[in-house]
C-alpha cells in the first residue's frame, strides 16, 4: 500500500511539474491538488499551488495556500519570499516589508530580497530610503548596472538632476552603448539646460537604436530650446511616428507650435497629450497651459 502511494505521488508530481514548467498553471493545479490529498503533511504541494494561483493572478487563493505551506514549514525563506510577492501584488506593502526585513537579516546580500524591498519603498514613495538601500547594496552587486539605473530613477524622483547625470555616466563608463543610460543622461542634461551635450547623448542613442522614439522626442525638445525649430519638428514628428501613444511627444509638439505662434495647432497638440494621459503620468503642466491658451482665444 505504501509503495502504491509513493508511486502515485511520484506520477502526480511529475505531471504537475511538467504542466508548471510549461506555464499551464490551471492543469498543474489539478495535479498539485491531488498530490496534496495524497500527502496532506507535505508543504510543497500547497506552496506550488500558491505559485500557480500567483501566476494566474488569483491572489487571495495564492495567499491561502502559501499560508498553508508555512503552517507546515514555518519560516522557510522561499515560502516567506513567495508570500512577500503575493502581498506586494495585493498592495499590502507594510506586511510585505515586515517579512522582507526578517529575510534580509538572514541573507542581507540576497539580490531578490533587496530588489523587492527597493521596489516596495519606491511604491511607497520613500525614495530616500530606497536610495540608501540601493547605495548600500551597490558595492556587493554582481551586476551593478541595474542597481545604478534604479538609483538614477530615485535621483530623478528627488529632482537631483546632476546626481542623475553622474549616475548615468557611471553606467556609460561600464557600457558605452547603453541606450537607456544615454537617453537618461541626456534628459537630465536637458533639465540642467545643457542642451548641446544633451543633443549629443540623444544622437548617440538614436545611432544605436534608429527607432528609439523617446530619444527623438527629447532631442527635438532640446533643439527647440536652441531655436533649431525645423530640426525640432522633424525629431518630434519622428518620435510620434514610432510611438503615437507618447503623450510627452504631443506636449513637445505643442511647444513647437507655440514657438511658431500657431495657437490653434498648439491647442490641438496639447489636447492630444491630455487625451493620451499626460496628467496622470507627468502632472498638470499641459492642462494648465491648455486652459490658459483657450482663455485667450
Amino acid at each position: 500500500m505504501q509503495f502504491i502511494k509513493k508511486w502515485r505521488g511520484k506520477r502526480l508530481y511529475e505531471e504537475a511539474t511538467h504542466f508548471y514548467q510549461d506555464q499551464n498553471y490551471k492543469e498543474a493545479l489539478k495535479y498539485f491538488r491531488e498530490l496534496k490529498k495524497v500527502f496532506p503533511d507535505w508543504s510543497e504541494p500547497p506552496a506550488n499551488m500558491a505559485s500557480c494561483y500567483y501566476f494566474l493572478e488569483t491572489y487571495d487563493r495564492a495567499l491561502t495556500f502559501i499560508d498553508q505551506a508555512l503552517a507546515l514549514k514555518p519560516d522557510l525563506p522561499p515560502y516567506l519570499f513567495n508570500k512577500v510577492l503575493i502581498l506586494v501584488a495585493i498592495k499590502r506593502l507594510e506586511d510585505a516589508e515586515a517579512i522582507l526585513k526578517q529575510l534580509l537579516i538572514l541573507d542581507p546580500n540576497n539580490r531578490q530580497y533587496v530588489e523587492c524591498y527597493g521596489n516596495i519603498l519606491y511604491e511607497q514613495e520613500r525614495f530616500e530610503d530606497a536610495l540608501q538601500l540601493a547605495s548600500m547594496f551597490l558595492p556587493k552587486a554582481e551586476e551593478p548596472i541595474p542597481v545604478l539605473l534604479f538609483i538614477g530613477q530615485l535621483y530623478q524622483k528627488l529632482g537631483l538632476h546632476q546626481d542623475c547625470v553622474d549616475t548615468y555616466s557611471e553606467v556609460l563608463n561600464r557600457d558605452p552603448s547603453h541606450i537607456h543610460a544615454l537617453n537618461g543622461r541626456g534628459f537630465h542634461l536637458l533639465q540642467l539646460e545643457e542642451y548641446s551635450d544633451a543633443i549629443d547623448d540623444f544622437t548617440k542613442a538614436i545611432e544605436l537604436h534608429p527607432e528609439f522614439a523617446y530619444a527623438y522626442n527629447n532631442r527635438g525638445f532640446a533643439r527647440l530650446q536652441l531655436e533649431y525649430n525645423e530640426e525640432a519638428l522633424a525629431d518630434i514628428s519622428t518620435s510620434i511616428k514610432f510611438d503615437s501613444s507618447n503623450s510627452y511627444a504631443y506636449r513637445n509638439l505643442g511647444h513647437y507650435y507655440l514657438a511658431m505662434e500657431d495657437t490653434s495647432n498648439a491647442i490641438q497638440a496639447f489636447q492630444q497629450a491630455l487625451d493620451l494621459g499626460f496628467t496622470a503620468n507627468y502632472g498638470t503642466e499641459v492642462a494648465l497651459r491648455l486652459q490658459q491658451l483657450r482663455s485667450t482665444e
